[in-house]
């Protein structure tokens, strides 16, 4: 299980109709040649980070999103390199800041790694 906290204050990620804030999370276990998306924001209204917040509103600097995201049983217990990517494609006239991580954690048999 992969957990981290999330804030963001953007278009979320889900708008496939204008394609902003792109979003995804992924693994690769062969150095990078190729990946497995454990998310993508492209439609996704599930997890709060793919959600859009609401336009020109600040968002508290305390309202962190706890998230979980569970890993497909074929990569458990393999080495790999872990990807958070983030593509913004404009500045949403300024009241946008952004996607940030914190505290992320990978269950790892009850040991866990830090990030």
């Amino acid at each position: 299980t992969l957990t981290f906290d999330s804030w963001h204050q953007d278009r979320g990620g889900n708008d496939t109709f204008n394609l902003r804030d792109k979003k995804m999370v992924r693994v690769s276990i062969d150095g990078g040649t190729s990946w497995t998306t454990l998310v993508n924001c492209d439609g996704n209204t599930t997890i709060p980070f793919c959600i859009p917040s609401p336009s020109f509103q600040n968002r508290s600097v305390t309202g962190w999103d706890a998230i979980t995201i569970d890993i497909p049983d074929d990569l458990v217990g393999e080495t790999g390199i872990l990807e958070l990517s983030y593509d913004t494609v404009d500045a949403g006239q300024g009241w946008e800041r952004g996607w940030y991580i914190d505290n992320m954690n990978i269950n790892r048999c009850d040991i866990y790694a830090t990030f």
